[in-house]
C-alpha cells in the first residue's frame, strides 16, 4: 500500500523539480544578460584610448545609453540572454569595439567591451 502511493506520488515529485528547473533557468538567462549589459556598460566607461587620455569613451552619452541587455524565453527548457549593441542599428560603437583605422591616419584601439 505504502510504496503503490509513493509511486503514485513520484510523478508529482519531479515533476514539481522539473518546473523549478525551468524557472531558474529563465531566471539565470534574465541575470546573465543584466550582468552582461552592466559589464558592457562598464568597460565603455572605463577603456579609453592612449590618444584621447580619457579614463573611458563617453562624449555624448549615447553609446552607453544604446548598450542594453534582453532575455528570451526559446521554449520551456531554453532561454536566450543577449547584451550589448545588438538593435540593427551600426552606429559609432561599432567602430569603437573593434578598432580601426582613422582617415587622419591615426589607429582607434578596439576597447572589445
Amino acid at each position: 500500500m505504502v510504496i503503490r502511493r509513493m509511486a503514485n506520488e513520484i510523478p508529482n515529485w519531479l515533476a514539481g523539480k522539473i518546473a523549478k528547473i525551468r524557472e531558474a533557468v529563465a531566471e539565470t538567462g534574465e541575470v546573465a544578460a543584466e550582468g552582461g549589459k552592466q559589464a558592457t556598460r562598464a568597460f565603455v566607461a572605463t577603456r579609453g584610448t592612449v590618444k584621447s587620455g580619457k579614463q573611458g569613451r563617453i562624449d555624448t552619452g549615447k553609446m552607453l545609453d544604446r548598450v542594453d541587455g534582453k532575455s528570451e524565453r526559446i521554449t520551456e527548457d531554453e532561454t536566450r540572454a543577449e547584451f550589448g549593441w545588438y538593435d540593427g542599428k551600426n552606429g559609432p560603437e561599432w567602430f569603437q569595439e573593434f578598432g580601426f583605422n582613422h582617415r587622419n591616419g591615426s589607429v582607434v584601439e578596439g576597447m572589445y567591451a
